[in-house]
């Protein structure tokens, strides 16, 4: 693509780009909004382990993909607070948890403390995404998730949530 100069008459913006000016525009429009549609960040699997901090910018998300495929009961905890100068007091929700378009908490989430959510069986990536789409970005402090399959998966049995996972030794 060749610079456009943007004098606001329709001939300059033709003469210099050699497009038609509603096509400049358009391609314009495209080259802004490609980097917003950036992946997630990826976080370090911990299904059922230690607490992890991070924080995520405007319109930004993070993920975690090392929970099993089956269905299972998650519980999800975290700390959240907003930084920016704008942000010292959230006047909204923080964020949303999704498995794929299943997501918990209708109009998003302030330090969410999910307790038995079901997933569904053939998702294992879950998604923390901000609710802010300009200035804040959202400190997730504490960060824990442990999602264990169910009697109804054929993978295993109907664990006990309200117990930490068994550790087991690798001789």
């Amino acid at each position: 693509l060749k610079p456009l100069l943007l004098s606001g008459r329709h001939s300059s913006l033709l003469a210099v780009s050699g497009m038609p000016p509603k096509l400049d525009l358009l391609v314009v429009f495209a080259s802004v909004a490609a980097p917003l549609a950036a992946a997630c960040a990826q976080l370090p699997g911990k299904n059922c382990g230690d607490p992890q901090d991070f924080s995520i910018a405007p319109n930004g998300c993070a993920e975690v993909t090392d929970i099993a495929r089956g269905a299972a009961r998650c519980n999800i905890s975290a700390t959240t607070m907003t930084t920016g100068a704008w942000c010292a007091i959230s006047h909204k929700n923080d964020i949303s948890l999704c498995f794929e378009d299943s997501c918990y908490g209708a109009g998003g989430l302030i330090s969410p403390q999910v307790v038995n959510w079901e997933k569904l069986a053939g998702t294992n990536v879950l998604t923390v995404k901000t609710l802010h789409t300009h200035v804040c970005t959202v400190k997730v402090q504490k960060f824990t998730y442990c999602c264990v399959e169910h009697a109804s998966s054929p993978h295993g049995p109907d664990p006990d949530l309200s117990q930490p996972p068994p550790l087991v030794a690798l001789v």
